[in-house]
């Protein structure tokens, strides 16, 4: 018998969440041409959940003396702090237990497609807080990126923040299950340790941890040197007072969220940075570094590199990738090193040097999708290639 699914029709969560996770990505895969691109017709699935912060941040103020909002006005801020970069893909807009069939407990049909279009996809996986529990979540996630997963429960925790007052007890018995989740997955995440912002780390010769104040003199060393900053996004700083403003955007923001991996390397006899390394959050989770001139070709990036990777595998982070430019090839055999494989190459009017650069791109994937690539780079640019080398 088919049935609208109910928690009690399914034995296996897991099994389900990996069934929707997947009629989500056969959906995302068809052609979108001349599909309606999400706007006020279809309340906005699609696009950012930012387009209700408003909305949100009242219902926080409603609720300051019964809900842990500042846990929640967190969360919210990381979902908005990133936008879906790659092509617009087909959105369900209502992926909800009762859209959604049952046969001998597993799925069988999907309906309700009346606010369907294109846009990113994060909204239709909220079901991973409004139903799922810790462990079928996880499955349910597991071929996203961080970003999206943060805007995926961006939308959760909206609908349930605006519905908890609801007249409807059933809709305020959801929102609150809902909530319990959100907040659970916070403090198991955030609070006990399990995911925090660029934990030290050791190695054999080194210290990784946080830039700090006291370190803006190490910081000029490395950012002033022209050859070490060469193929660096940036011009090498001219005095102290240009590395304390780089260190405030590039740092302090950077510490201010959830989850980041942002690290000065240090030796372990006196903890003074000599280069960084970091993954950025963002859907690429790019992978980089920079090392002063004196401190190169002795395996320094390597090492630090491998404690920084095994930590963000640990962290549940799908994959990390990182870039370099064809003239950097010392920067490829790192990437190699390091257990990343060579994708594809693309050429890009670099800023804010306003140079034309081809790079070469590497990726390391820690899911069980191990085919996936990560094609932004390769979509946005007009020459692109894979190289025989």
């Amino acid at each position: 018998m088919v049935k609208q699914q109910a928690e009690d029709n399914i034995s296996d969560k897991c099994h389900f969440a990996k069934e929707l996770a997947l009629f989500l990505r056969e959906l995302q895969s068809i052609d979108t041409t001349g599909a309606p691109e999400a706007g006020k017709h279809n309340f906005y699935r699609g696009a950012s959940p930012e387009v209700y912060t408003h909305q949100v941040y009242e219902a926080l103020e409603a609720h300051k003396n019964d809900l842990p909002t500042e846990k929640f006005r967190i969360l919210w801020e990381q979902a908005i702090s990133s936008n879906w970069e790659q092509k617009p893909v087909w959105i369900h807009g209502d992926i909800a237990s009762g859209n959604l069939l049952v046969k001998n407990g597993s799925l069988c049909g999907v309906i309700d497609f009346g606010i369907m279009g294109i846009g990113d996809p994060a909204c239709d996986y909220a079901m991973a807080w409004t139903f799922f529990d810790e462990k079928s979540r996880k499955c349910f996630l597991r071929d996203l990126d961080q970003a999206t997963i943060d805007r995926a429960r961006g939308w959760a925790l909206w609908k349930a923040l605006i519905t908890c007052s609801n007249i409807n007890e059933d809709v305020v018995r959801n929102s609150k299950h809902t909530l319990n989740e959100i907040v659970a997955e916070f403090d198991e995440n955030y609070e006990r340790g399990k995911i925090m912002n660029t934990p030290t780390l050791e190695t054999e010769r080194l210290i990784l941890r946080k830039f700090t104040d006291n370190d803006i003199d190490a910081l000029f060393l490395i950012l002033k040197d022209k050859e070490v900053n060469r193929f660096l996004p940036w011009y090498p700083v001219k005095n102290l007072e240009e590395t304390k403003k780089f260190y405030e955007e590039r740092y302090v923001t950077k510490y201010m969220q959830p989850q980041g991996y942002a690290y000065a390397i240090c030796f372990k006899q006196d903890n003074f940075p000599i280069g960084y390394i970091k993954i950025d959050m963002e859907e690429h989770h790019d992978f980089g570094y920079g090392l002063r001139k004196e401190f190169w070709h002795q395996g320094i990036v390597s090492e630090a590199g491998k404690a920084v990777i095994e930590q963000v595998k640990k962290d549940g982070l799908p994959y990390i990738t990182a870039t370099h430019d064809r003239n950097n090839p010392r920067s490829g055999n790192v990437m190699i090193n390091l257990g990343m494989k060579y994708c594809y190459s693309y050429e890009e009017q670099w800023q804010p040097k306003n140079i034309l650069v081809t790079f070469r791109m590497y990726q390391l994937n820690f899911n069980e999708n191990k085919d996936f690539v990560y094609k932004k780079y390769w979509n946005k640019s007009n020459n692109h290639f894979v190289e025989k080398f």
